[in-house]
């Protein structure tokens, strides 16, 4: 089955870890406001070697859980802190290339396959740097899914007040549309914010 993902460019602003935590987890709230209730989030726990489950109130989705929540290489990634001989990773920290995240949307937490999967990218403090929301889905999603989910997404995104683009595209697509050297694609849906916000859709 072709792939479909929703693939997002924003406009990157500088964070603290424990603000881009905030920030993914207003995200993910508004998501799973639109998929079922027994809807859970989960990331990968590198300690654990395996899928963490957060609490369906993401409660522990917070400062605490910074190893289970942001992507990092504890031996190689230095952070800015207050004390500058201090390149770890803490709740008050900066990062020049900004944070990230992958989190999965389970509707059976028993199950393997994860529906749904969203990567964040924000709060570089180091100008140009990439700030996106990326949304992948499974075959089992994609089955049930309607125009209207991948719209709401992109509502959820838009509402971040960061969206410069956004696109709904499949694998296919992209190749059949993709320029040589090019970065952006119009795709089934596409969203370009500008004085008069165009959105594209094609039926």
């Amino acid at each position: 089955m072709d792939k479909v993902k929703i693939i997002s460019r924003l406009k990157s602003q500088e964070m603290t870890a424990k603000e881009f935590i905030n920030y993914c987890r207003n995200i993910l709230i508004s998501i799973k406001e639109i998929l079922p209730k027994e809807t859970t989030i989960a990331s990968w726990d590198d300690e654990s070697n395996k899928l963490y489950s957060f609490q369906n109130s993401l409660s522990d989705f917070n400062e605490h859980n910074l190893d289970k929540i942001l992507i990092f290489n504890k031996k190689e990634d230095v952070f800015k802190n207050f004390d500058s001989n201090d390149k770890e990773l803490r709740i008050d920290s900066r990062s020049w290339i900004g944070f990230s995240t992958l989190i999965y949307f389970k509707s059976n937490p028993k199950n393997e396959e994860s529906e749904i999967s969203i990567s964040i990218v924000q709060g570089a403090f180091e100008k140009n740097q990439t700030a996106l929301i990326n949304i992948e889905f499974s075959d089992t999603f994609l089955n049930m899914a309607t125009k209207e989910v991948f719209i709401n997404l992109l509502k959820v995104i838009e509402q971040t007040n960061d969206l410069l683009y956004a696109v709904v595209i499949s694998n296919e697509f992209r190749r059949k549309v993709k320029i040589s050297g090019q970065n952006l694609w119009i795709g089934y849906i596409t969203y370009f914010k500008d004085k008069r916000k165009k959105v594209f859709q094609i039926p």
